[in-house]
């Protein structure tokens, strides 16, 4: 049989969000191809379609599997198909860009916490938080990460949404290693040192590494003057960072779970912790949720047919490690005096705004790894 190559590419500009029931959980493979095959992915998979059909049909039986086990209330989760149906776990890891886990850096002293905080929090509702964007395949997370933290901060400070240059980031930001992984941290040090960040209007993104273009460089739209790092391995102290606004995380990404994920809260399933993905906390949800019980609300970069429109929900439960689940605990982080540096009549109308909140800042060191 001839060897053909599916060529496939992300949709890269923030998209507007899809009905939860718009696509099945479940679906032939000619469908699959139809909703998401053809031309609508960057990377290239070689192979023939009876190929990638095995690996589709395979997956399909996991799906199945799982979301028996979750409709007989043996498990808290579901599976769904989705543009990433089509690969083995391993071919995942590489198509989202999930590859060594992060290096050690170094951590500030953490931040004052409280342990009296808001029963449920969840910033998309007050205006703090982006449309889901995409990555494509680009090891770029960490740049969304903080992009994600940084948006947040202005908004909440200043009560503007501004969707800011992932690209810059990746491009202009020489400490961190662009597609082949960054720190959320050192991100935030970047926007500190250049005294601050393009909008993503004036630096769109690619998925690909490239020289800086220091004319868009220069064109800030925002700023921070610091960054917190929140206590490792304490629910309080995430949820006493996230009350004050959307907050930068990692965790292990590179598992089933998190390939087939669709829906309800993750919670025992082995993810792992050996960080190799950057994520946005923001807000969480009490015990008393009827949707998604005691978890926290994860916004990814793998656009918005991915998860539950893009968002994933990781149970606050530590008995199965103190870093959480998927490590989700190991190393938060946020940005602190964020500033929007263009007069408002120059953003878009339709931004939103909400009250102010503050944040406490400290310092000292301690290990931080990077993607």
């Amino acid at each position: 049989m001839k060897v053909i190559t599916i060529l496939y590419t992300f949709i890269v500009a923030a998209m507007a969000q899809p009905e939860r029931d718009s696509i099945p959980d479940v679906m032939t493979y000619v469908e699959w191809l139809d909703e998401f095959g053809g031309d609508n992915r960057w990377f290239q998979i070689a192979g023939t379609h009876v190929d990638r059909e095995k690996i589709f049909n395979k997956n399909i039986v996991r799906i199945k599997i799982q979301n028996e086990l979750y409709k007989k209330g043996k498990s808290s989760f579901m599976f769904g198909v989705n543009e990433f149906a089509d690969l083995t776990e391993e071919e995942f890891a590489k198509v989202v860009g999930l590859g060594e886990p992060f290096k050690t850096g170094k951590r500030k002293k953490p931040a004052k916490y409280s342990k009296n905080n808001p029963e449920e929090v969840d910033w998309r509702k007050k205006g703090a938080v982006t449309e889901v964007k995409n990555q494509g395949q680009c090891g770029s997370c960490w740049s969304f990460s903080a992009t994600g933290a940084v948006e947040g901060a202005v908004a909440v400070s200043n009560g503007k949404l501004i969707s800011l240059s992932e690209m810059e980031l990746v491009r202009c930001s020489k400490k961190n290693q662009g597609c082949k992984g960054g720190l959320m941290d050192y991100a935030f040090q970047y926007i500190i040192d250049n005294k601050g960040l393009a909008s993503d209007k004036d630096y769109p993104y690619t998925p690909a590494d490239g020289d800086c273009d220091t004319t868009k460089q220069a064109l800030h739209s925002v700023s921070i003057s610091g960054f917190q790092d929140v206590k490792p391995k304490s629910v309080d102290a995430m949820e006493s960072a996230v009350s004050k606004g959307p907050v930068a995380v990692a965790i292990q990404a590179n598992r089933m779970v998190f390939q087939l994920y669709k829906g309800g809260v993750l919670d025992k399933f082995r993810c792992g912790t050996r960080l190799d993905h950057g994520v946005l906390v923001v807000g969480y949800t009490s015990k008393s949720n009827k949707d998604y019980p005691d978890a926290f609300i994860v916004k990814n970069s793998w656009g918005p047919k991915w998860g539950v429109e893009g968002y994933i929900y990781i149970g606050k439960d530590t008995k199965f490690g103190a870093k959480g689940i998927c490590g989700i605990l190991a190393q938060p982080s946020y940005p602190t005096g964020a500033k929007v540096l263009k007069e408002p009549e120059q953003l878009d109308d339709d931004e939103d705004e909400y009250d102010e909140e503050d944040y406490e800042e400290d310092d000292d060191d301690q290990g931080h790894d990077e993607l």
